[in-house]
């Protein structure tokens, strides 16, 4: 039920933004760290795949120059085919700040990813950054008042 709310509510973002094809989800609090590689699963057993989620995990060697790799190598081969443009959801597991902050001695760089912000999508619940208790209280989820 979660992972196919989640799935939901990032296709709609697409849908209401159609010249979209790039969502930033920021998570600063890393509440959907967990989630990440089950909506990846997820989708790989869709036959129609309404995205595709990249993970920003430096540890893994996939930073931000990879994850704008992965979108121009999918673009470059969706024009040799005459495809329509996949969508791609960037999962960084930090603050929207980062995106914001430039500073070179700092351990994490957004910079690259910038472009996004403008020509794609942030995902946000209600105006503010998504949260689990955000998710859950808009699917319909029973909650006491205060997470």
């Amino acid at each position: 039920m979660i992972l196919e709310a989640l799935v939901s509510e990032l296709k709609q973002r697409f849908d209401y933004e159609k010249r979209a094809s790039v969502c930033l989800w920021f998570d600063g609090r890393e509440e959907f760290k967990s989630l990440v590689p089950l909506v990846q699963s997820y989708l790989e057993q869709q036959d129609d795949r309404p995205f595709s989620i990249l993970k920003y995990d430096p540890a893994s060697h996939h930073g931000q120059i990879w994850l704008r790799y992965q979108i121009y190598r999918s673009r470059r081969n969706e024009e040799r085919n005459g495809d329509d443009l996949a969508h791609f959801v960037l999962y960084v597991p930090f603050p929207e700040e980062h995106l914001e902050k430039q500073d070179k001695s700092e351990e994490i760089q957004l910079d690259l990813l910038v472009p996004y912000r403008y020509s794609g999508l942030v995902w946000r619940i209600n105006g503010k950054s998504p949260t689990l208790f955000s998710l859950l209280r808009r699917i319909g989820v029973e909650l006491p008042s205060s997470p």
